[in-house]
């Protein structure tokens, strides 16, 4: 069998950058589809969810281009959001992200459940219950989760019931294009949520977080940008510890 043989005792010492984080990179390139022009995203890690949630965007029609090996250019403008590689979604949990952004731009949501979730984990019933407080009707059946808007999405306030930062970011995404002004109470408060916020805010949103809460002025639209992720906290921890 293979294995790793670590002979310790030598100090270690150098330079090294460190890659953008997964868990922030996922939402900024989900929220290109909800972006008019050019969303160029630096700092970008190549790692298979990664290369996933890109290969979902495009198969919607979505240009999506690497200017070197960790800038992306991202143009969904030509994007059909009606097509939606489902076993793309099945395999990813950061798929889920599509729930807020499809809801942004039209009435209704029907896809598989992210990452293959089954119905006794029930992952996502946090996000669930955060897009009933914004007036959409959430359906699951037969390993689908359909959402429905009967007319507008509802702006007011949403109180998640556990800090959760999947509904976080799709409660975000959600709103930011919405009529009016959203408050999300109880948000997480990982880098990840203030990587999206930043990204957005970039593109044109009004969103700012105090604490554990989120408001979201809406916007009539975002523009392209160019944006950088957020190192990964992690990473840098374990070079860190390792210098130690």
């Amino acid at each position: 069998m293979e294995k790793i043989i670590i002979k310790g005792r030598k100090k270690l010492f150098g330079n090294i950058s460190i890659n953008g984080m997964k868990n922030s990179a996922l939402p900024v390139i989900f929220a290109t589809l909800l972006v008019k022009g050019d969303c160029i995203i630096e700092n970008i890690p190549r790692v298979s969810d990664i290369h996933n949630a890109l290969l979902l965007l495009k198969n919607m029609g979505a240009t999506v281009l690497f200017e070197d090996e960790h800038t992306v250019r991202i143009n969904t403008e030509n994007a059909d959001i009606d097509i939606i590689d489902m076993n793309i979604v099945s395999k990813m949990r950061a798929s889920s992200y599509l729930m807020g952004v499809l809801l942004a731009k039209r009435k209704n949501v029907s896809m598989v459940y992210p990452g293959g979730c089954n119905f006794g984990c029930r992952p996502i019933d946090e996000h669930l219950n955060g897009f009933s407080q914004m007036g959409v009707q959430c359906l699951e059946k037969n390993g689908y989760v359909e959402i429905t808007i009967n007319k507008n999405l509802k702006n007011g306030k949403i109180i998640l019931d556990k800090i959760s930062v999947g509904a976080t970011i799709n409660m975000m995404l959600a709103s930011v294009v919405a009529e009016g002004t959203t408050i999300i109470d109880n948000c997480a408060c990982e880098p990840h949520i203030d990587d999206l916020i930043c990204f957005l805010n970039r593109c044109g949103a009004s969103i700012y977080r105090k604490d554990t809460t989120i408001v979201c002025n809406g916007v009539k639209e975002l523009h392209g940008a160019r944006y950088s992720i957020f190192p990964d906290m992690i990473e840098a921890l374990t070079y860190i510890a390792s210098i130690g």
